[in-house]
């Protein structure tokens, strides 16, 4: 193009193309929007080994280039908005090419043009620009996750829907990925698959490997369907002193020097069990066997005792308060003027000096069930594991420091059954279930106390792999770091109890 050529054309002229120009820009992005949720788009964003790409060249006076090239593209512009349609859009998404990024907070952003040929009077899909990261304010994506925009946007209409209880986790920006999630049915099948598979590298920890000995020991091999007798049993675990430790190496969460400390620790919560089988009067075969008693005599060694064995961490039990969340009812209150709230109180509690990473909760004794209490443990325990995670969270926000990776875990007892769930952050925050398992009453189950401590001892390694990320003696720094935004997501308060509706069921 001449120098002096656009200088040439009228002010009438020059007005009325940025007009359509920015005309055609607004109604790209509005084609984009309504396409965005169709199940072609939704679609094509769950699979994980294609590259989003594309949007329709849209453009506005950006930049002295895009100014100079503005008239001999003004003919081009008007053709490609009559084409900016769905069949154009869907086929662009499908292809893989060189990247430009949208950005996301100025809807007239404009693309860098290509060179194009002055004798081509039209804009055909090959000259689409294709894009790995389309337009940040719907798919802020990082990595492998799942694209972040759905996920807020179905929490969003769900948490406004009239028939979601208040009580719901939604609230407090949590998403449910437990069996008994009731935001499940707002997602489709196969992207909520996706979902509760794309888990946390906590979720596959395999520190049990490392008490794989003693289990075959106690228990048999994990194929033997032989059961054992109770004499039996009673026999192995009195030679469980007898057992020489395995070759030790430095990727073991444990000191060789420990073994005989995790000998005790198995040979105290097995031996608890044991003898209750072995009594005429078996304590956990009674009804009037209470959680104060089942909690703290079989269920506490297991866990408690395998956490202990870190002399880095204490473990108080027995209705502790939880700091984290008493932080976070009063965070907003003059402390000195007015009362404060306290926290929420955990059964178990597992420290890193002032930082807490478990929370445990129990429900009743073995026989003795409360739909109530379990529903309202359901409902605390992810809200207190959120406490303690944004604790964590603003110790690191506050360094400076990568807080990528970091969970707290929470232990919940109903009855004879115990879950164990891990929380994290990503673009919410997500609650997994890791594992359920149930304890034994009787010998014939007895086995069942190979998977109990064999996660008793993951969640330790877990804790143990989460201290070496809280530990902050080697930082020495006097610079001010550059800290993260504060956090957006707050928990919300516990809703007001009302009274009980009685309900009448006609058959």
């Amino acid at each position: 193009m001449e120098p002096g050529r656009f200088f040439t054309v009228g002010h009438s002229v020059y007005r009325k193309l940025c007009e359509t120009v920015q005309k055609m820009a607004s109604q790209c992005l509005e084609s984009f929007e309504r396409e965005k949720n169709l199940p072609d788009v939704v679609n094509f964003w769950r699979d994980k080994s294609k590259v989003m790409k594309t949007i329709r060249k849209a453009s506005i006076l950006n930049s002295q280039k895009i100014i100079n090239n503005m008239l001999e593209l003004h003919c081009d512009f008007n053709e490609a908005l009559t084409n900016t349609t769905r069949q154009n859009i869907k086929p662009a998404l499908k292809r893989k090419e060189e990247e430009t990024i949208i950005d996301a907070e100025n809807s007239l952003f404009v693309s860098e043009l290509s060179e194009r040929d002055s004798n081509d009077a039209t804009v055909s899909q090959d000259e689409l620009v294709p894009l790995k990261n389309t337009h940040k304010r719907l798919f802020s994506e990082t990595g492998d996750d799942l694209p972040s925009s759905h996920i807020i946007s179905v929490m969003e209409q769900y948490r406004v829907k009239s028939t979601t209880s208040k009580y719901d986790l939604v609230h407090s920006f949590i998403l449910d990925l437990t069996p008994c999630s009731r935001i499940e049915k707002e997602f489709e099948p196969e992207f909520w698959a996706e979902l509760i598979a794309d888990r946390p590298p906590a979720a596959n920890a395999k520190y049990y490997e490392e008490i794989g000995t003693i289990c075959d020991h106690l228990f048999g091999s994990a194929n033997e369907k032989r059961r054992p007798k109770l004499h039996e049993s009673r026999d192995k675990w009195e030679k469980i002193r007898e057992l020489k430790a395995p070759e030790h190496n430095d990727d073991f969460s444990y000191y060789g020097e420990d073994w005989k400390k995790i000998l005790y620790w198995v040979e105290r919560a097995v031996g608890t069990f044991l003898d209750a089988f072995e009594s005429e009067y078996n304590p956990i075969q009674q009804n009037d066997c209470g959680e104060r008693e089942w909690f703290g005599e079989y269920v506490l060694p297991i866990f408690q005792g395998a956490l202990k064995l870190n002399s880095f961490c204490r473990v108080p039990w027995g209705e502790v308060t939880v700091v984290a969340s008493c932080r976070r009812r009063n965070e907003d209150k003059n402390k000195i003027e007015v009362h404060l709230e306290r926290g929420h109180l955990a059964d178990l509690l597992c420290k890193i000096d002032q930082q807490e990473v478990v929370c445990g909760l129990a429900c009743g004794g073995p026989h003795k069930y409360d739909l109530t209490k379990w529903a309202s443990d359901e409902y605390q325990l992810p809200r207190m594991l959120k406490d303690t995670l944004d604790d964590i969270l603003e110790k690191f926000r506050g360094a400076g420091r990568n807080s990528s990776d970091l969970y707290t875990i929470g232990i919940q007892l109903y009855m004879a059954e115990i879950r164990i769930y891990v929380m994290e952050k990503r673009d919410v925050y997500r609650l997994h279930l890791l594992k359920s398992l149930n304890l034994p009453l009787l010998h014939s189950s007895y086995g069942k106390l190979r998977l109990a401590l064999s996660w008793a001892w993951n969640i330790r390694g877990l804790v143990k792999e989460l201290s070496l990320k809280l530990d902050d003696s080697a930082i020495v720094s006097s610079k001010t770091p550059e800290r993260d935004p504060p956090n957006e997501m707050k928990t919300t308060k516990t809703p007001e109890k009302s009274k009980k509706k009685k309900t009448i069921n006609i058959n």
